[in-house]
């Protein structure tokens, strides 16, 4: 039997979730005929994949990609399809993407999709390749039989804990994620509708033993991975401090003061209802970024109440002017265009932007474009009015806004 080999093609986009699957592979497969590699770019795949199959070795290739990024990892499959063509190689698409249009990545090319969460059903599909079983009947995978699609059921949620967050042995460090799932089911996003509608968190305990682990690698901060920062140990919409508390002093504990802990910034924002004094006081305690990422997304209360976004254009005002007084720098995040936006609404949000950039806030700008999975999926993409792109571009102009919204349809 010819060994195995996993390739993650990595990009700029998927390094958190291919770290997962990595991390997965490497805990849970130990069988010796099994080897890991990682790439970043087309070409280093194909010379890859080249050096693998001269080595005598079956190879599966694993794509990660969102929504924005599926028409170009489609063209890359093609171009590489056009030289490594061998029977020995597999494709294997995950991410929301998939989860989301698995019928589209296997029309495309790939030769399975990976539905929900990936970790478990890699895990799989590695030991039946290399113990020759035929992998239909694995949960969470999509394939074509024929011209038919088959989706298997997806598997049970998965315990967190069963998983590290990044791999040791690749060189691939990264965020520690705290918690996947998201109650808040906003409309546009397609994280509560790809990994569920409950919060589950990540004991203390792992997340203890992956700040270990990178510490291991010689990591010098820690970031972590969560849809909502605030919510670490809540099962509701309420926060709880306790838990975030013991969370952060713990960590802190671990790494000592003169490594970098940083919570409520990239990748791991801060819902505006949950922004308190006593909240800010916290993070202040324990934190050296000196500013956090706030999610807003419209400056008009219907489009919130539309979105099922479940708060109100005073939260986010409050929420600023609060982290402001507390010492932190503040971006804040806006979707243009959502369905539904009215001129009106547009006006709304333009100067709910204007008000925050006038009390120092920057303004990150997204425009809407529907993603499949979501309930937004059918909308229409968002769009710009002259005149509301000219107040953009002013607030551009005086570096109060950066982001994706200029390359908008206006």
């Amino acid at each position: 039997m010819k060994p195995l080999a996993f390739v993650a093609y990595y990009t700029p986009f998927n390094r958190h979730s291919l770290n997962a699957i990595c991390a997965a592979l490497e805990a849970h497969v130990t069988e010796p005929n099994f080897e890991q590699h990682t790439v970043n770019s087309l070409d280093a795949l194909m010379e890859k994949a080249a050096s693998l199959l001269r080595l005598n070795r079956r190879i599966l290739i694993g794509w990660s990609f969102h929504t924005a990024d599926a028409s170009a990892r489609c063209k890359e499959l093609n171009r590489f399809r056009l030289t490594h063509a061998a029977p020995d190689v597999l494709h294997v698409a995950g991410g929301v993407h998939a989860t989301a249009l698995p019928e589209s990545v296997l029309r495309a090319g790939f030769d399975y999709a990976v539905c929900g969460e990936g970790e478990a059903t890699i895990i799989e599909i590695v030991l039946y390749l290399l113990r020759e079983k035929p992998l239909t009947g694995i949960n969470g995978l999509a394939f074509l039989d024929g011209q038919r699609v088959v989706i298997n059921p997806r598997p049970k949620m998965l315990e967190m804990d069963l998983y590290p967050s990044f791999p040791l042995g690749l060189d691939k460090p990264g965020p520690i994620e705290i918690t996947r799932g998201c109650l808040y089911a906003c409309y546009y996003c397609q994280t509560a509708y790809s990994y569920g509608k409950l919060f589950r968190h990540r004991s203390l305990n792992s997340v203890l033993e992956n700040v270990e682990r990178m510490l291991r690698i010689g990591g010098h901060y820690i970031r972590f991975i969560t849809p909502s920062a605030l919510s670490y140990g809540a099962e509701d919409t309420t926060i709880n401090p306790d838990a975030v508390e013991l969370l952060l002093r713990s960590v802190r504990s671990v790494i000592g003061p003169r490594r970098e802990l940083y919570f409520g910034t990239f990748p791991s924002e801060i819902r505006p209802e949950h922004i308190t004094r006593e909240s800010l006081s916290l993070l202040k305690k324990y934190v050296n970024n000196d500013n956090i990422i706030i999610g807003a997304q419209s400056g008009s209360d219907r489009i919130l109440r539309l979105c099922n976004r479940g708060h109100t254009v005073q939260d986010v005002l409050r929420a600023v002017r609060l982290a402001h007084e507390s010492g932190f720098r503040v971006n804040v995040d806006f979707i243009f265009g959502l369905p539904g936006e009215t001129y009106e609404d547009a006006l709304a949000t333009v100067d709910c932007i204007s008000r925050l950039a006038d009390a120092g806030a920057r303004i990150h700008g997204h425009l809407f474009t529907p993603l499949p999975g979501t309930p937004f999926h059918d909308k229409p993409a968002g769009h710009l009015w002259p005149d509301i792109k000219r107040h953009l571009d002013h607030l551009a102009s005086r570096a109060a806004l950066y982001g994706q919204w200029y390359g908008c349809p206006c």
